[in-house]
């Protein structure tokens, strides 16, 4: 799964399917994932306790203010962080020798320094609490990304849950994360509306804005294409014409690639299909490389797809065509960047748009019913009433 489709797909699910048991090796590969979580001075200072067997769950419940996802979900985890992680005895520091970050008559002086900038700045338990917090929604895109769904909580009774686990008292219990499976007979509400980036952003000095907005367009601005009889939501942001398009980075070939910044040495014309081997995407190539031949001194031209070179290749070659045809299939930068990732599929949906040597998006057509080809005559209206080069 791709980071922008992690980040968007992830929710905080209410309702798991029970009797889902996870695998032990799901769950370390979730946790493993979510160790490369920063850290401060590489301290690492969460730890877990998993919460599976039913009995346990239910005792669990009882000091969480009786959460149904608690006994619902496959297991809870309880993050906990240890506010004394920083101090000289933390075996984490050791790999700052063993690495050759430092020599080892080194080592004494840095974690003298690091222990004075913990007691010294900031109550240990705060700092401990924000790594182990890092350490949390680390655990949450990492469950993601393995196809599980999480519930994060902070509405429990800590001293009860360390009663109860035999947790020591030193140790913060920084929240709790149900993890399972979203039950798919209940329904998933529309997000809501989140802090858009002048909700939240002062430059330079603290000015909040007088009055929010609430219109992040990762949220608002979610579009969709019809594929067959589903409607599918398409991930990411589309730019408005008159705005710069995201850079982005294709495949020409294995261990080759190119930008978008590359390509604008004049105007760009981009088709974008979702796979060669279907027979609208062919017909879309072949009829585009026809269509503006005219244009070939003035525009540049290329079709993207999330196919592999190896695919495209074979496509040119048998059809004659000598125009590029990128790949997106690495990263899906293009599609996602673009927001003309297909949500589930992993293809690109079909659009068409021009781009001029600044970077700027000029024209922008989506075909909406994904087995559709676009309107060809509309792109070439635009190209003969649009003066896009210096010439």
């Amino acid at each position: 799964m791709e980071t922008l489709e992690n980040f968007i797909r992830r929710r905080s699910v209410n309702f798991f399917k029970e009797d889902c048991s996870m695998q032990k090796e799901a769950l370390r590969n979730i946790v493993n994932l979510a160790g490369l979580a920063p850290s401060s001075s590489n301290t690492q200072p969460w730890e877990l306790v998993v919460v599976e067997d039913p009995e346990a769950k239910a005792n669990l419940r009882e000091s969480a203010f009786d959460q149904p996802k608690i006994t619902e979900s496959s297991c809870t985890l309880i993050v906990l962080a240890d506010p004394e992680a920083y101090k000289k005895g933390n075996p984490t520091y050791g790999s700052f020798v063993e690495r050759g970050y430092m020599e080892a008559e080194e080592m004494e002086g840095y974690t003298e320094m690091v222990e004075g900038l913990y007691t010294d700045l900031e109550k240990p338990d705060r700092y401990a609490v924000k790594n182990a917090a890092f350490f949390g929604m680390s655990l949450m895109y990492a469950a993601e990304a393995y196809g599980w769904q999480s519930h994060p909580m902070i509405g429990f009774n800590p001293q009860e849950v360390k009663e109860k686990f035999d947790i020591p008292e030193d140790l913060i219990v920084t929240m709790l994360l149900s993890l399972g499976k979203f039950d798919d007979e209940t329904t998933l509400l529309q997000r809501n509306r989140r802090k858009n980036f002048t909700d939240i952003v002062s430059m330079n000095s603290y000015n909040p804005p007088e009055k929010l907005e609430l219109k992040n367009p990762f949220v608002e601005q979610i579009k969709s294409v019809k594929m067959g009889d589903d409607n599918l939501n398409l991930i990411g942001v589309q730019p408005e014409v008159g705005e710069p398009v995201p850079d982005f980075e294709l495949m020409k070939v294995p261990g080759q690639t190119v930008t978008l910044a590359e390509l604008l040495d004049g105007p760009l014309v981009i088709s974008s299909v979702p796979s060669l081997d279907t027979p609208v995407c062919q017909q879309q190539t072949k009829k585009f490389s026809q269509k503006l031949k005219n244009y070939d001194e003035k525009i540049n031209f290329v079709t993207m797809s999330c196919d592999t070179p190896f695919a495209q290749q074979r496509f040119k070659e048998k059809e004659g065509i000598d125009w590029p045809i990128y790949s997106d299939i690495n990263g899906r930068q293009f599609s996602s960047r673009c927001g003309l990732l297909i949500e589930g599929v992993g293809l690109t949906a079909r659009a068409v748009m021009v781009v001029d040597q600044a970077g700027v998006l000029r024209y922008f057509q989506l075909v909406e019913e994904v087995g559709e080809e676009p309107d060809y005559q509309d792109v070439e209206n635009f190209l003969n009433e649009n003066q896009l080069t210096d010439s």
